[in-house]
């Protein structure tokens, strides 16, 4: 009938939409690295009998396709077999999580050996099955299993590096993020600079408005500063009122003091600060301590000499 319309149909689709969520929810894009035809036959049947979850599975027969697929395509887990034609053992686990250290993995043994089992998980899997014990049964739980263990170790890994009252990461984290840079550098010859950011006068905000309003304001400045950071860019919570910034991809010095000095600029910009149920706007400086590493330099050396500048210019 013109006119009319049906009273359920909004309830049918919110219905629709969160059964859709549900299913996202229960798929997983896994990929199966094997060359045996039959074991890849076996593992496609086990899986198709599993009616709580959907998956969508690829396939590749060699290490090296695995590596290449995995740069172009984002997978859930990867359910790897040890005995490759360009790969043989562990090593190939070893090569799989160096590339790829963020993404679970189930190994599948051809033999029943504990052994190698455990070995694969200190390498970093998640979990094995030896293929002769694989059922659907099994293949489910492990996947589960592994998919379960890695989203913990994740979490937990997380607020361990994590500071817990700007969500950037966390002093601990600098160093090694500093010796990745170095190597980056000593391999490709290009510059890097480590700045260290400090907010002037904090302590006396702190004794005037309180440690909550101190808080506040190192909140609204850490998710400043996030802001304006490029991608090449990395930013962290050195402890108290200081930040450390790590910048690379400019072409020379001068290009490298105008960024900062752009950054500086608006970090100092104005605060809104919530104190007492009211938005209070608050004007503080920030003093920067700036130095580029130079070959032979380690990370202690260049967090000791951003700090020396830093206050030298906070000084000033």
């Amino acid at each position: 009938m013109n006119g009319t319309s049906n009273p359920n149909a909004g309830l049918q689709r919110v219905n629709l939409e969160v059964e859709e969520l549900a299913q996202e929810k229960h798929r997983l894009v896994i990929l199966i690295v094997e060359d045996d035809p039959d074991d890849l036959y076996l593992i496609r049947q086990y899986l198709s009998e599993d009616y709580r979850r959907t998956y969508e599975l690829h396939s590749q027969n060699s290490l090296s396709a695995a590596l290449i697929f995995l740069k172009s395509h984002q997978v859930d887990l990867v359910l790897l077999d040890l005995g490759l034609p360009d790969s043989e053992g562990l090593e190939s686990l070893q090569i799989l999580v160096r590339e790829n250290s963020d993404m679970p993995i189930v190994v599948l043994t051809g033999v029943h050996d504990d052994e190698v089992g455990e070995q694969a998980i200190k390498n970093g899997a998640e979990d094995y099955l030896p293929k002769a014990l694989a059922n659907s049964f099994m293949l489910k739980r492990s996947i589960s299993y592994a998919v379960e263990r890695h989203r913990l170790m994740q979490e937990i890994r997380k607020r361990a590096e994590q500071d817990p009252l700007t969500g950037l990461p966390n002093r601990s984290m600098i160093y090694d993020k500093l010796e990745f840079m170095i190597t980056q550098s000593e391999r490709s010859g290009h510059p890097f600079a480590l700045v260290m950011a400090d907010l002037d006068k904090f302590k006396q905000v702190n004794d005037t408005r309180g440690h909550r309003f101190g808080d506040q304001l190192l909140k609204a400045f850490a998710k400043r500063l996030q802001k304006l950071m490029r991608k090449s860019d990395y930013v962290s919570r050195y402890g108290g009122d200081e930040f450390i910034m790590i910048v690379s991809n400019y072409s020379s010095r001068n290009e490298l003091y105008e960024l900062m000095q752009e950054k500086q600029k608006a970090l100092s910009a104005p605060y809104l600060v919530e104190h007492d149920q009211e938005l209070v706007e608050l004007n503080i400086g920030v003093s920067l301590g700036i130095t580029e590493w130079e070959c032979g330099e380690t990370p202690g050396a260049m967090l000791e000499k951003a700090d020396r500048r830093m206050y030298r210019n906070k000084r000033r």
